[in-house]
């Protein structure tokens, strides 16, 4: 049977791979950062290792033993340059230098970002082959952990997916906006032009299983064409007001008021959301960090590798999922 080890398992795209993994029969150890995590994966049949990423004694053994590392593991929204490249960098080169320790080596897929590619140019779609630009102190982490891996890629196989903005069970983040809509308002920040790229993370997941099955390995930092780096995505971008409408389809109401916020307001928001994460120690989704990446246009991929490389296709079409999440919302109760 085969072993997968999950690392940031409680996190939502984590609980999905989780019971992804173990409907195809393979044998899973949910890691998770904190106890708090354990009882969402109770029912999950698997082994739930409580650890942090930067302990490797607490974890490289089940590391060593895995067939499949899929690490999620990573701080999203930081308040400081130096707590995420502590997590997102150093637990990263950790988890690789513990998995590449082992006398045959289990494959590492890295859940990155599109963060680390940066925002488009020129309104063209990222491409795994364009030079990174990343504007976020989010991005330029996830960029640091790559160039790690790269620097381990003759000792064991990697592969490192960038998804853009996940939705879907579990997502907290997009719920705000099926709130407001349901009210008939869409407040967009910066700019209505913008374009986004989105995948439901089911999607997400099936792309995953099919890079550790299918994908190339990253080779080094000097190979151009960049193999084993992937977009997984849904292929058709989408401006917030665009999304808003498809929301508002899933909700049977009509057409909501569409206003875009200053940029100022937005930046002060930002600053106050800042302040009171610090405060209480808890995380928030709109932070000073995440305004740099607002303000730099359009983000979106181009998924064309994955489709041709792994055959992968998304399920459902963007308004099908947006209907599946707001009846996952409504049936658990959160809308």
């Amino acid at each position: 049977m085969t072993l997968a080890l999950v690392t940031g398992a409680g996190g939502f795209v984590g609980r999905n791979l989780v019971a992804a993994l173990r409907a195809t029969g393979r044998e899973v150890v949910a890691m998770v950062h904190s106890p708090r995590s354990q009882s969402d994966l109770q029912d999950a049949d698997v082994q739930v290792l409580v650890s942090d990423i930067l302990d490797t004694d607490s974890y490289a053994a089940v590391a060593q033993r895995a067939d499949e590392v899929y690490h999620l593991a990573s701080v999203v929204a930081p308040r400081d340059a130096s707590r995420a490249y502590r997590v997102n960098v150093g637990g990263t080169r950790k988890l690789a230098e513990s998995i590449a320790a082992a006398e045959s080596p289990g494959r590492l897929i890295y859940v990155s970002s599109l963060s680390a590619s940066g925002p488009c140019q020129n309104d063209q779609p990222r491409r795994e082959t364009d030079a990174d630009d990343p504007v976020s102190i989010y991005g330029k982490s996830k960029l640091a952990a790559e160039a790690e891996l790269l620097k381990l890629a003759d000792r064991l196989p990697i592969s490192i997916v960038r998804p853009p903005g996940i939705f879907g069970p579990w997502d907290r983040n997009l719920l705000a906006m099926y709130e407001s809509i349901r009210w008939g308002i869409n407040a967009i920040g910066i700019s209505r032009d913008y374009r986004y790229s989105f995948v439901h993370v089911d999607d997400l997941v099936e792309g995953l299983v099919r890079v550790s099955e299918q994908g190339k390995r990253v080779r080094s930092a000097e190979d151009r064409d960049r193999d084993g780096f992937y977009f997984i995505s849904d292929p058709d971008p989408v401006s917030f007001e665009n999304l808003g409408n498809l929301i508002a389809d899933s909700l049977e109401r009509r057409k909501p008021f569409h206003f875009t916020v200053p940029s100022t307001i937005c930046s002060g928001v930002a600053f106050c959301s800042d302040v009171a994460s610090r405060v209480t120690g808890k995380r928030v989704y709109l932070n000073i960090d995440k305004m740099r990446e607002a303000r730099a246009g359009s983000w979106f991929c181009d998924v064309s590798r994955a489709e041709n490389e792994l055959d992968f296709r998304v399920a459902f079409d963007l308004s099908q999922r947006i209907a599946q999440t707001r009846q996952w919302y409504a049936e658990q109760g959160w809308l």
